[in-house]
């Protein structure tokens, strides 16, 4: 479908969708212009930000071609409603959590249209995948030079990091949000290193940069991430004698860094700090006490409780909240950790099954051929690495980044592709597609002789 704009522009939907996608990962930077530069207050700023992105997305929404995908998102957002409407209705004790808390109020950190739920939906009404790259590509500019001149202005003018979020005017050395947004720019630019041109290793050498110096210990996990799944990729390549070497040499080197691990992050620590970067982080390392205690082992006990105590379908939403805070002087109170908060929300049988759900099509994607489909859902894959250690799956774009890629690229592909001369094992739309091209071709054999 095209849509006519003024001035003899045309755009079709898949554009107008890009540039959705684009406004919605941008956004950051759209607000920050407007406050620094206008002089807009913050919130007008906010919706402002959101009127920008949703335009495109007005435009597209008499294309019949994307009313399932809208379809789809109005489900997933009613499920989330109900999920918090039902637990207001057994536990009306979170209702300040819900409703009222000044950051956490689901109204403010699930349901406004600016918020981690909605890039679902973002990503749903692309369906080329090479789009989809394309615009992220585009976003990535953007934000590594956005990223670039944030740390520049904290490190050497202001001297110092203000949060935002839950620690709005906290001033301190480095900005726990700041390393986990540029760990998406760092995932980004590896892969486009790897599938592209070999110079987005310098961006994404950049990202690491900015991650050392001003993020915390949590992106560095990512890091590592991306880098074993390269070497998976590489490694799986290889034919099976080579494979078998590779991996018992792989196993040997892992294995030599875990017994040395903390000598290892001492002399890194040093080199880091020869080289002139100076942040917590680089500290830590070089102190060897790289898992210094920051509250994580406290709020784990308490999760633990909480999934014996909550039975097969657990606390509800924001359950984990309402306890850790009134237990501990975190009063943020979730539980850092995307399996306990599954669990504590949904129960060991319910969230189970979603744990269980989720493991295996992580293996799945793993062990599937190269493709662009699978590129970009490991790319928000390990960029929600975060939530191993840190944040809330319910306020984490790349975790519904994931989930979407996830639909669309069952719908794009089928679980399997379709081989020739055998029936496809994959979803409802591949068996029907093979089916009718398989009677089609016996027909025009039937016709023609051939």
């Amino acid at each position: 479908m095209r849509i006519r704009i003024p001035n003899k522009l045309s755009l079709t939907t898949e554009n107008l969708a890009c540039i959705g996608l684009f406004l919605f990962l941008t956004k950051s930077v759209v607000k920050t212009f407007m406050y620094y530069v206008l002089r807009t207050p913050a919130q007008i700023n906010s919706w402002v930000a959101i009127v920008l992105m949703y335009l495109p997305i007005l435009l597209i929404l008499s294309s019949v071609q994307k009313q399932r995908v809208f379809r789809r998102f109005v489900l997933v957002w009613f499920i989330v409603f109900m999920i918090c409407m039902v637990t207001y209705l057994v536990h009306p004790e979170y209702g300040d959590w819900l409703f009222h808390n000044k950051e956490f109020n689901i109204w403010h950190a699930i349901f406004r249209p600016d918020q981690a739920l909605y890039l679902f939906l973002f990503i749903s009404l692309i369906d080329d995948p090479k789009k989809i790259f394309k615009t992220l590509k585009w976003a990535g500019f953007v934000l590594i030079v956005y990223n670039v001149y944030k740390l520049f202005y904290a490190e050497f003018i202001r001297g110092y990091w203000v949060a935002t979020g839950v620690r709005r005017g906290f001033k301190g050395e480095y900005n726990l949000g700041y390393g986990y947004d540029v760990l998406f720019l760092f995932v980004l630019f590896t892969v486009l290193g790897k599938k592209e041109s070999k110079w987005y290793y310098c961006l994404s050498g950049i990202a690491l940069i900015c991650i050392l110096m001003a993020g915390s210990r949590g992106p560095l996990l990512g890091v590592a991430l991306i880098l074993v799944i390269q070497l998976w990729d590489r490694l799986r390549k290889r034919r099976i004698a080579e494979k078998r070497t590779l991996a018992v040499l792989f196993a040997a080197v892992f294995g030599v860094i875990i017994v040395n691990l903390p000598t290892i992050m001492m002399g890194l620590g040093f080199l880091l700090q020869r080289l002139g970067f100076s942040s917590r982080t680089v500290l830590l390392l070089m102190s060897g006490n790289y898992n210094a205690e920051s509250g994580r082992g406290t709020i784990y006990s308490i999760a633990l409780e909480l999934i014996k105590t909550g039975g097969p379908f657990g606390h509800g939403i924001y359950g984990d909240r309402f306890v850790i805070s009134q237990k501990t002087s975190l009063w943020i109170g979730y539980c850092h950790n995307i399996a306990l908060e599954i669990l504590v929300d949904f129960g060991y049988l319910v969230g189970g099954i979603i744990l269980l759900v989720m493991i295996y099509r992580i293996i799945r994607v793993l062990k599937a051929p190269d493709s662009e489909w699978r590129s970009l859902y490991l790319i928000f894959l390990i960029a929600s690495s975060q939530l191993i250690l840190s944040g809330s799956l319910w306020y984490i774009a790349s975790f519904w980044a994931t989930m979407a890629l996830n639909f669309r690229w069952r719908e794009k592909t089928g679980v399997r592709s379709v081989v020739r001369g055998k029936v496809p094992i994959g979803n409802l739309q591949s068996f029907c597609r093979f089916k009718c091209e398989m009677v089609s071709n016996n027909e025009r054999k039937a016709e023609t002789g051939v």
